[in-house]
């Protein structure tokens, strides 16, 4: 218990009769027979500034100073900062040594908090550019510097692999997705809030539709890849299921003259887009269709979907003009 109080600096949890209070009936009372929390420790406030060091010791990124949280014992130092309105944290913890030194053991971690985000306008995150730069950085394996100071005064600087405060390559995946989203903002002239509890699934599918949207053509190879469907109305399925000439395997192409995304939860207008597959297999058979018609209740709309062959090529057009931005996003109020 001393050494986490003291020595630490921690709170510390007392229960009746761990200690025994004389002196005082108004804190004998209080002290010796009720359970309370104490801590004891040195705390401060500085600001934490954050740098990216590359190999020729040169810093190519780095994050404004932010404020700071210290506090420990005579053993132990403690340092939690959190960058205001952004998803990223950092705290270190420093074992003091008994004598003076200039190596210190510690410990640290870099934490990413993407809900501090939510809520601000897509274009708008705060501190975006250089969380983006910096974690970039941290990903190509740069050093992390760590300086850290009260009042502006210097207190101490320390410099580690940034790989070892983990997560570096989550982190810039992370980020590298929201850079994407912000860039197909731009292209379709909105500006839509982040949404609450994004999942791993939802920034799969806003990097699979900044690979679509973006202007100009592309390709990649996609056997096996469901990445082709559209919907039909119940007179087109009956239709096609009269007429004699059935579908093949084999090259498909859907052309939209005004497709529609979905955002971040907005339905947005894109123009025109093209999807080919250069070889595929109709997933739905037409038995599969005549049991859906057949359906309760009554079916209206279908899918159709493909799925690419063993050499097939999946290829997206796109007009290189589509997604101009028409005007700037308004100013936060």
């Amino acid at each position: 218990m001393v050494d986490d109080l003291v020595g630490r600096g921690v709170p510390v949890a007392v229960q009746p009769g761990d200690i025994e209070v004389e002196g005082s009936l108004l804190f004998e009372d209080g002290l010796n027979e009720q359970a309370f929390t104490i801590q004891v420790a040195k705390k401060e406030q500085g600001t934490v500034r954050l740098a990216c060091i590359d190999m020729n010791g040169r810093e190519v990124a780095f994050v404004d100073p932010f404020p700071a949280k210290l506090e420990g014992g005579t053993k132990q130092l403690r340092l939690n900062a959190q960058m205001p309105r952004t998803p990223l944290a950092i705290s270190l913890t420093f074992e003091l040594p008994s004598k003076s030194g200039r190596a210190i053991p510690g410990l640290g971690n870099l934490h990413f908090f993407l809900d501090q985000w939510v809520g601000q306008k897509v274009l708008q995150l705060a501190y975006f550019d250089q969380i983006h730069h910096f974690s970039r950085a941290l990903r190509d394996g740069c050093d992390l510097q760590i300086q850290c100071a009260i009042e502006g005064n210097r207190w101490f600087c320390v410099r580690s692999n940034g790989k070892r405060l983990g997560h570096s390559k989550e982190i810039a995946y992370i980020v590298d997705v929201i850079r994407k989203t912000r860039e197909i903002a731009v292209w379709v002239s909105r500006n839509p809030v982040l949404p609450r509890n994004l999942t791993a699934d939802d920034l799969q599918a806003l990097d699979e539709l900044h690979w679509r949207v973006e202007p100009g053509d592309r390709s990649r190879p996609a056997a096996g890849e469901r990445s082709l469907a559209i919907q039909i109305g119940r007179d087109a399925v009956e239709a096609y299921l009269a007429s004699p000439n059935r579908w093949r395997d084999g090259p498909v192409k859907v052309s939209h003259k005004n497709e529609i995304i979905s955002l971040l939860g907005e339905e947005v207008e894109i123009g025109l887009g093209e999807y080919e597959f250069t070889d595929a297999k109709l997933e739905q058979t037409d038995d599969d269709l005549r049991g859906q018609l057949l359906e309760l209740p009554r079916k209206e709309l279908f899918i159709l979907s493909w799925v690419g062959g063993e050499h097939s090529e999946f290829i997206v057009h796109r007009p290189t003009g589509a997604g101009r931005l028409e005007r700037p996003p308004a100013l936060p109020a």
